[in-house]
C-alpha cells in the first residue's frame, strides 16, 4: 500500500539519475533528511524543474514505495531572495551542506529547520557572515563537537587540534566579546543576533576559527568553498 506524506523542506543536493530522472536530497521540517525520486525533472517541459533550486522554501508531496520515495508535486511556499553576490551565494550554499553532514537519513530536527529558514535568506544578504556564523555553531554542536566554553572575561587561546581553550597556549587568540557571540549562538536566534551593534569584526575571526575546526575535526571539505 502506497504511503503519502507533505512537509515543507529545502533542496540539499542533486544527483542525475537515468536520462531524465534526478535524486533530491531533501531537509523537511517533519522528517528530517531524505532522499526522493523526482522523474523527468530534466526534462524541458517539466513543471517541477523550477522547484528543485536550492534556497526556495518548498512543500514537498511524496509517495512512499518499495524504494525510495517519489516526489509527485511541489509547491514554493518562500522563493529565494535576488542573489547578488558571489560571496553570499556560497555561504548560502554553505549552509545547506552544513544541514547535509550534521544530520542522518530521517532524523527529525524542528530547530535546525527554523534556523534554516532565518538562515538561508541571510545568508544570500550582506549580513550572510552572522548567518554562517551561527550556522557553524549549531553545526558543532549537532555533531557534539563543541568545546567547553570559558565563562571568564579574559582574553583565551584556543587549540584548534585538541579542542581547548587555555590561557597561555593555542592557535588562536579569542577576546571576551567573540567567547559571548559563541555562547549566544548556542541558544539565541539569529534573528536576536542579528540586532548586536559592531559585531562583524568578531564574527568574521569566529568564522574563520570555526570554520577551520568543523572541517579539521569532521574531516569534510566545503564544495560551496569553490565559488569563491
Amino acid at each position: 500500500m502506497k504511503q503519502y506524506r507533505t512537509s515543507p523542506g529545502f533542496v540539499l543536493s542533486r544527483q542525475n539519475l537515468g536520462e531524465y530522472d534526478r535524486i533530491i536530497r531533501l531537509f523537511t521540517r517533519d522528517f528530517g533528511r531524505v532522499d526522493a525520486v523526482a522523474k523527468g525533472v530534466r526534462k524541458p517541459t517539466s513543471k517541477l524543474a523550477s522547484r528543485m533550486e536550492p534556497f526556495h522554501e518548498v512543500q514537498w508531496r511524496l509517495v512512499d514505495g518499495r524504494g525510495l520515495p517519489t516526489i509527485i508535486g511541489a509547491d514554493i511556499i518562500q522563493a529565494a531572495p535576488d542573489i547578488r553576490e558571489l560571496k553570499t551565494l556560497w555561504q548560502g550554499h554553505g549552509i545547506l551542506e552544513l544541514t547535509e553532514h550534521s544530520f542522518s537519513a530521517e532524523e527529525e530536527a524542528v530547530a535546525w529547520y527554523e534556523l534554516l529558514r532565518e538562515a538561508i535568506p541571510t545568508a544570500l544578504s550582506d549580513r550572510g557572515d552572522v548567518a554562517w556564523f551561527v550556522a557553524l555553531s549549531r553545526s558543532l554542536d549537532e555533531l557534539g563537537l563543541t568545546p567547553e566554553l570559558p565563562n571568564t572575561e579574559t582574553v583565551h587561546t584556543f587549540h584548534l587540534a585538541n579542542g581547548h581553550f587555555d590561557q597561555k597556549a593555542g592557535t588562536h587568540e579569542i577576546s571576551p566579546r567573540m567567547l559571548k557571540l559563541w555562547r549566544l549562538s548556542q541558544h539565541t536566534t539569529l534573528r536576536q543576533i542579528l540586532k548586536l551593534q559592531d559585531i562583524t569584526a568578531d564574527v568574521r575571526a569566529l568564522n574563520d576559527l570555526l570554520e577551520q575546526f568543523w572541517h579539521y575535526h569532521t574531516g569534510f571539505t566545503l564544495r560551496s568553498r569553490q565559488l569563491i
